[in-house]
């Protein structure tokens, strides 16, 4: 019996010897269609390469194709480009995926995750559901911008004002920000209540934070500006303005080329002055502010103001580049590896070192270890389609409603004329501006996702 046994293991041996290796998988090369080539392989293809040696990268790049064509509509140009070149994937800022994403030009990942038992419960909530669109996602993103509420302890504790807190509504941040609106002190530079970056432009001021609350200024081919809803926040914008507990950025000092670095800064982010009690703002200030030289500023972070109807639910995260799989994409197992790397851990591990400056939209360990930083990612859900819907409309629109909303926007802030009078003129106009461009190219209004 020992003599079989051996004899038989023998044979294994010489047969598992015998046996033809297995053949190398085939060299794929993936088509991808980016924004800018050159940043797209610095950012992901050269560490994708390196740790899929059996793929290549065929990189196109959608500025290299606006610059032959001497501009031009973005989004024509790359609708052209999906379809000349055939990507496997697409890797575009957000708007774009929108876009793809509303006209049904992209594959659902769900099936391809599950069976690569991809971890999805490690990313960033708000951004899964940036993603995502009637309970499938079509997307995945290595980076993101969140937003938050910057508060100075200093000038609350002066005006013994409890500091914010998380998942105030846009309302409650407005009463906030009135309590800070004091006449200035002799010579003393003027202190604000809040700074919003589009203070600038008080129409998209509005426009933004209608967002959060899940409005809509355009739907289904109509423009919907003449309603209570969107009248309640022209009008508190137009106070918070007015009483100086905002920051109007308009008025303040433009940044000169001849400024410092640390000018720049001070220009495009004033909380670094001390002087402003609440920013609502992006994660770049939440980094600059850990530089040397703004560490006598005591600050600290709330949640970024959040929808009264839906209190998870704010401004809270732009994936920096989405990167999906087309409807019709040749090589769509391929496509997926390439997305499985960039939205897995292996490559949020490294991202620190590739670009610090950035939010990874998988939550590492020291992510939830960091009171500060673990605001970017408490909301579940993230409002924010304005940008997406207005790129829908032709480019002769867009234009138009830039003029539009700056010849009614400071009338109503100024009080010389009512802000529901001003909101009518703008949407009848805005909508005969569509509807002439419709007329004229013989094409319907496009679509966009109907929203409260």
């Amino acid at each position: 019996m020992k003599k079989i046994v051996i004899t038989m293991a023998m044979v294994s041996m010489l047969a598992a010897g015998c046996a033809k290796e297995p053949e190398p998988p085939e060299p794929v090369t993936i088509k991808v269609l980016a924004w800018n080539a050159d940043l797209f392989n610095a950012k992901y293809g050269s560490f994708y390469i390196a740790t899929h040696p059996d793929d290549d990268l065929e990189v196109i790049s959608v500025v290299e194709r606006l610059e032959q064509a001497g501009g031009g509509d973005p989004n024509a140009v790359v609708d052209e480009l999906i379809e000349k070149e055939k990507p496997d994937a697409i890797a575009l800022p957000h708007n774009f995926f929108e876009r793809a994403r509303d006209k049904g030009a992209l594959q659902p990942l769900d099936d391809l995750a599950k069976k690569a038992k991809f971890d999805m419960a490690g990313i960033a909530p708000a951004v899964i559901d940036t993603l995502s669109a009637e309970g499938k996602l079509y997307g995945l993103a290595a980076t993101f911008t969140g937003y938050a509420l910057y508060y100075n302890k200093a000038l609350f504790d002066r005006y013994k004002i409890a500091y914010p807190t998380d998942y105030m509504t846009w309302d409650e941040v407005f009463a906030l920000a009135t309590r800070f609106a004091k006449d200035p002190v002799g010579n003393e530079p003027p202190e604000y209540g809040l700074d919003y970056a589009s203070s600038e432009n008080p129409f998209m001021m509005a426009l933004n934070v209608g967002d959060v609350d899940g409005l809509s200024v355009y739907a289904n081919g109509k423009f919907t500006l003449n309603t209570e809803a969107w009248g309640h926040i022209f009008q508190n914008v137009k106070s918070c303005l007015a009483s100086g507990a905002c920051l109007d950025r308009a008025k303040s000092n433009k940044p000169a080329v001849s400024m410092s670095l640390k000018e720049n800064q001070l220009s495009a982010m004033p909380f670094l002055t001390g002087r402003i009690a609440m920013a609502v703002d992006d994660s770049q200030l939440f980094r600059t502010l850990g530089q040397s030289g703004y560490d006598t500023i005591d600050w600290g972070l709330a949640t970024v103001p959040v929808s009264e109807r839906q209190p998870d639910a704010g401004a809270a995260a732009v994936p920096d580049e989405v990167f999906t799989i087309p409807k019709n994409a040749p090589q769509p197992d391929a496509a997926w590896r390439l997305l499985q790397y960039i939205g897995g851990e292996d490559y949020a591990k490294v991202l620190p070192r590739i670009d610090p400056s950035s939010l990874s939209a998988r939550i590492l360990a020291e992510d939830r270890s960091d009171d500060d930083k673990a605001v970017f990612y408490k909301l579940q859900h993230s409002n924010q389609s304005l940008v997406a819907s207005l790129s829908a409309l032709p480019m002769p629109v867009i234009y138009r409603i830039e003029e539009i909303s700056r010849a009614y926007t400071p009338q109503a802030m100024s009080g010389e004329m009512p802000v529901a009078d001003a909101l009518k003129r703008m949407e009848s106009e805005m909508q005969s501006a569509l509807d002439r461009e419709n007329e004229s190219s013989g094409s319907d209004s496009p679509k966009t996702p109907d929203r409260e």
